[in-house]
């Protein structure tokens, strides 16, 4: 098993510097065939894995510098207006 970790000289992962797992890491049981680890934060937040076209990424990039925030609040607050938008249309 081998663990990615973020270049230091880009910030996109690198395929070629693979470590040795973490004695933790290494106790691991992985998770059966097909399926994946939830990650939750704290707060119960769990991630997603969205396929967008560049332009929009490079855009939501841009508004979240502008706008102090982060790419994850503005997509939540964007879900949000949209929950609430299609639950009072309906």
């Amino acid at each position: 098993m081998h663990v990615r970790v973020a270049c230091t000289v880009s910030p996109r992962y690198c395929g070629h510097m693979p470590r040795k797992p973490t004695a933790s890491q290494a106790d691991e049981t992985p998770p059966p065939a097909g399926r994946s680890r939830k990650r939750v934060l704290a707060d119960g937040r769990q991630q997603v894995l969205l396929y967008l076209p560049p332009e929009m990424i490079r855009e939501l990039k841009l508004a979240a510098v502008d706008l102090e925030t982060s790419v994850s609040q503005l997509v939540e607050e964007a879900v949000a207006a949209w929950r609430r938008q299609r639950t009072t249309s309906e």
